[in-house]
């Protein structure tokens, strides 16, 4: 019985030592680092890395890689999402535009998709010299035509 005790005791205190990893770091052609354990893809660099992971109640702290100096502000490209390309100018705002097709309310600014977004698709389209001229009708009869410029865009009525 104190040999098993003995022999329990020795490999709880052999398995909280640090263990040592090997680590391959890998760089794309865009400059991004990843870290892999089954290598690196052909077309990456790569290097090989020694992590000696520290246990938890050791206190060390020690970095994967060291850190390289990134490119500066003025360098890096500047990109844009989630703006919406308007060929009709910024004559109106997106809260102005939005509650304009929930009323369904024609304003000059709005492109024909926005157009079309609240009326529905034109029961009549005639164009001239690049303009188009959208008729819809309702149940009524009565006629609504809403006048557009050679963009797309609605002008208002002359």
């Amino acid at each position: 019985m104190l040999k098993l005790t003995t022999s329990i005791c020795c490999l709880l205190l052999c398995s909280s030592h640090a263990a040592a990893a090997t680590v391959y770091r890998c760089v794309d052609e865009a400059g991004r680092i990843s870290f892999r354990q089954q290598g690196c893809p052909e077309k990456d660099n790569g290097s090989v890395q020694e992590i000696d992971s520290a246990g938890p109640s050791s206190g060390k702290v020690r970095p994967m890689a060291t850190p390289h100096k990134h490119k500066s502000r003025a360098d890096a490209e500047l990109v844009v999402v989630g703006v919406q390309d308007n060929p009709c100018g910024a004559t109106l705002t997106g809260q102005q535009r939005r509650r304009a097709i929930i009323e369904k309310h024609i304003q000059p600014g709005m492109t024909r998709a926005d157009v079309e977004s609240a009326l529905g698709k034109p029961d009549d389209v005639t164009t001239s010299n690049g303009k188009a001229r959208l008729r819809y009708r309702n149940s009524q009869g009565r006629t609504q035509v809403v006048n557009l410029d050679p963009q797309g865009c609605v002008v208002g009525n002359r």
